[in-house]
């Protein structure tokens, strides 16, 4: 997406190992350093490689070999051979570095993994790079047997040499010669003459016409047999020097996987270093904000500059599939900062584009200026399409990667950037049709990524945020995605041509805005960048510049401008008045979403009193009752007691009769209308009211609380009272206003 690949793959081309170009060219390219402190460390090894020579030519990957006799295998002699020459590289680059240890710190580190006597020696005895068998030093009695082998084979070769002389001087053999047959001397004769030969002598074999037969003379089989018997004893000490020295392999798999891991990170710095020169590039550093000067795209770059090329044979072959017929721009400047120190900066490298230009390669991309302040969090590049907006995103992305894996930024002098633990990108449509997602699908997907994943060290780098839909609604998913950026990510870096992210980006302390530039006169861009303004998207100005039809742009210009033309504005025109009708309607909907609102809280106060009341009236009605049972128990307990004295009075003889009587009556007066006493006000039950649905009545059985009558089904009512519904006969209940006239 960012182009990191080609900028693993330039790295790889000048690595010399094959550790080296595997790291550089795996699936996810050259290792990023954990932390900043790992990243300075490898900027470091990449600055004290640029003067450093490692004699890493000829160096092999030795993993297999490791990893086969570590589970019991016995390793061949090229692979034993291939070792020790790997070794020896090892060895010689350690005395390098040690005697450079102060001027080298970080490589000079590396130089006790490369020490690996212990091994060295026992293989030194036994092999030689290139060399397809054992040493006769290799053990002392592979040596004597050898030993013993050569001086069999003289004499056998004497004594099978005076044979063949002698058989050709018989007539025997047309001519005295010494041939190997089944892997021992003979002579080949006339078959019809092999009798001629002394008794014990082999027929080892027949020519295809039959004519010739290849005899051992009965004097060589005893010299033949013992040469068999002593390569099967060489055979046999061979087979025991190579399983000890894979066992002796198998022992230091330790010490030599981590002597692999040095000359991998020697090799990938020398590789980091010569990509430097290449590139003209500076040593960045980290810090608060971005200062890029000058920077340029480095695969756009390696482009105008040719293939690149390592010293060596590894290097050849990690370019293998480049023209290597192609002109190389730096090949010049490489061999001049090899040959003199003098032609490098101290803090980076010769500028490459001193070479002079090879008119079969393209142009270096202009350099443009990257400058974002430490307190903004998010960027957003404005102006023009074609300008340059998408490629100094990809810029800045891949110079965050580039310092986090050590390598040199081909920019200005002083390149200094955050170190940005994630570099978070939605660059390109991405659309997947067997996906079933289209282009701003594909888009929000990626964009939904990036912010779930945000974080304080991370840099977030959007590509016309929020594209590929209806302009406003994208302009507030942009906006408001930049917003939340602002909060969560380290820096966000946006392309854009939403007119509302532009005056975001100018109107925001947090935010900072770039133009990419544009040439009026040329109707073309100048791929360079302003920074503190926004730029215009100049769609028509870039549509004229690539022959877009005169009268199509007339028109457009003309419904741009607004009223330029006859036919725009009538188009304009009834457009205005719908939208002036509906902000009026809008208007007029929301006083009236005003004025229901506020009835709506006058309806709610009014039921709140209401209930209120109404809770006041049940307690009232429950007094009152309360007092008239209290009233009635009284006066009938107090007249039953006057009844028990009468009667008493009646026994004894001084009741009066009619006195009695006429008390009694008076006395069944005063019970009758305490036991049938109602609520306040209530009227009499034998005359039931007319009710209608609607009306205010007062229910007996809720104590004189009033209700509204919801329902009249004959002499049964429904009536609710608050919340509450209740069924009654109508004799149970009394106009409410009756009740307020009886209490007056």
């Amino acid at each position: 997406m960012l182009g990191w690949q080609e900028v693993c793959v330039q790295v790889g081309r000048f690595c010399r190992t094959p550790m080296g170009m595997e790291a550089a060219h795996g699936p996810h390219g050259l290792a990023l350093g954990s932390s900043r402190e790992v990243s300075e460390r490898l900027l470091r090894e990449t600055e004290q490689a640029l003067h450093l020579t490692t004699p890493l030519s000829g160096v092999s990957d030795y993993l297999d070999a490791v990893e086969g006799a570590g589970a019991g295998l016995v390793l061949s002699v090229d692979a034993l051979g291939a070792l020790l020459q790997t070794l020896q590289l090892a060895e010689a680059a350690r005395d390098g570095l040690t005697a450079q240890k102060d001027a080298r710190p970080d490589l000079a580190a590396y130089g006790p993994a490369l020490r690996l006597t212990e091994l060295l020696h026992p293989l030194t005895l036994a092999v030689r790079p290139g060399v397809p068998d054992l040493l006769d030093s290799a053990s002392a009695e592979l040596g004597a047997v050898r030993e013993a082998a050569r001086r069999a084979a003289a004499e056998l070769d004497h004594a099978a040499t005076a044979w063949a002389r002698r058989l050709h001087a018989s007539g025997v053999a047309e001519r005295p010669l010494v041939v190997q047959r089944r892997d021992r001397a003979c002579c080949p004769v006339r078959r019809a003459r092999k009798g001629d030969l002394p008794r014990g002598s082999l027929t080892l074999a027949l020519s295809a016409s039959g004519a010739t037969a290849y005899m051992e003379p009965a004097e060589l089989v005893p010299l033949n047999n013992a040469i068999a018997a002593l390569a099967g004893r060489e055979e046999e000490e061979v087979a025991a020097v190579l399983a000890s020295l894979s066992r002796q392999v198998a022992r230091h798999a330790g010490a030599l996987l981590a002597a692999r891991d040095a000359l991998c990170a020697l090799d990938l710095a020398s590789a980091r270093a010569a990509h430097a020169r290449w590139l003209g590039a500076q040593r960045p550093t980290f810090g608060a904000g971005v200062e890029l000067e000058g920077m340029r795209h480095p695969a756009l770059l390696g482009v105008s500059l040719g293939h690149a090329s390592g010293g060596g044979e590894a290097g050849a072959e990690g370019a293998r599939g480049a023209d290597k017929g192609a002109a190389t721009r730096s090949a010049g400047a490489i061999a001049a900062a090899a040959a003199s120190d003098a032609n490098v900066a101290p803090n980076g490298c010769e500028e490459a584009s001193s070479a002079s230009p090879t008119p079969s390669l393209p142009p270096p991309p202009v350099p443009i200026g990257l400058h974002i302040p430490p307190a903004s969090r998010v960027a957003a590049i404005t102006g023009p399409n074609t300008g340059g907006k998408t490629a100094a995103l990809k810029t800045l992305g891949l110079a965050c990667l580039m310092a986090r894996a050590g390598l040199f930024l081909p920019a200005g002098p002083g390149p200094r950037l955050p170190f940005f633990e994630a570099v978070l990108a939605d660059v390109g449509d991405g659309q997947g049709l067997g996906a079933g997602l289209s282009t701003f699908s594909a888009h929000m997907r990626r964009v939904a990524g990036a912010c779930a994943g945000a974080g304080p060290s991370s840099l977030v780098l959007l590509d016309e945020l929020g594209s590929g839909t209806e302009p406003s609604e994208g302009a507030a998913i942009a906006t408001a995605t930049l917003t939340w950026l602002a909060g969560r990510a380290g820096l966000t870096l946006v392309t854009t041509h939403h007119t509302a992210v532009r005056a975001l980006a100018t109107s925001r302390d947090d935010f900072c805005c770039a133009a990419v530039g544009f040439d009026g006169s040329t109707l073309h861009p100048t791929y360079s960048l302003t920074w503190g303004v926004a730029g215009p998207s100049m769609a028509l100005s870039i549509a004229q510049g690539l022959g877009f039809d005169p009268d199509i742009l007339a028109a457009a210009r003309d419904r741009l401008a607004g009223g330029g033309a006859s036919a725009s504005s009538a188009a304009q025109g009834p457009a205005r008045q719908s939208l002036r009708g509906l902000a009026e309607e809008v208007g007029g909907l929301r006083e009236e979403r005003v004025a229901a609102e506020r009835a709506l809280e006058a309806a709610l106060r009014e039921r709140a009193t209401a209930e209120a009341e109404l809770l006041a009236c049940e307690r009232e009605a429950a007094n009152v009752e309360e007092r008239m049972a209290q009233e009635a128990a009284a006066d009938e307990a107090e007249l039953k007691a006057r009844i028990r004295t009468m009667l008493h009075e009646a026994r004894t003889g001084f009741l009066d009769g009619k006195a009695a009587r006429r008390e009694l009556t008076q006395m069944r007066g005063r019970l009758q209308p305490a036991r049938e006493k109602q609520p306040p006000g209530a009227p009499n039950p034998r005359a039931a009211p007319v009710v209608r649905v609607g009306d205010i009545v007062a229910v007996a059985q809720l104590k004189g609380a009033t209700g509204m009558v919801v329902k009249v089904a004959g002499d049964v009512l429904t009536v609710r009272a608050g919340a509450l519904r209740v069924q009654v006969r109508a004799a149970d209940v009394w106009q409410a206003g009756q009740a307020a006239a009886k209490k007056r």
